[in-house]
């Protein structure tokens, strides 16, 4: 599926989860989206940021600090979306993940399990 068609379905599944109502408890809603490269983590992180949804993203190019502060925001509610690559999400600890989405798909079976 080309990256359009894929935005366009991810919102339709973000409305159908109950994910795009503004009045969501935030902690009850944590959604981590898996892409597999930096540019797609940062493209999709600007398209849900501009169709009003509180996302952050994390990936092998942000800084150490840019990382923890994207965790702790999604940790404590104030980000309940964060998109991540699988190498930037590795050993992440996150408890009440409500939905986990392989916004592509990984290249391989093991990558898949670490998610």
């Amino acid at each position: 599926m080309e990256e359009h068609g894929k935005q366009s379905f991810l919102l339709d599944l973000m409305d159908a989860s109950g994910l795009s109502d503004k009045d969501l408890d935030p902690e009850a809603s944590r959604t981590l989206i898996f892409v597999e490269t930096k540019r797609t983590a940062d493209n999709l992180d600007e398209f849900l940021y501009r169709e009003g949804f509180p996302v952050t993203s994390i990936h092998g190019d942000r800084t150490q600090r840019e990382r923890e502060e994207a965790q702790r925001r999604f940790k404590v509610g104030q980000m309940p979306i964060i998109v991540a690559t699988a190498v930037a999400a590795r050993g992440l600890d996150i408890n009440n993940v409500k939905h986990v989405i392989n916004f592509d798909m990984p290249a391989d079976v093991e990558e898949y399990v670490h998610r």
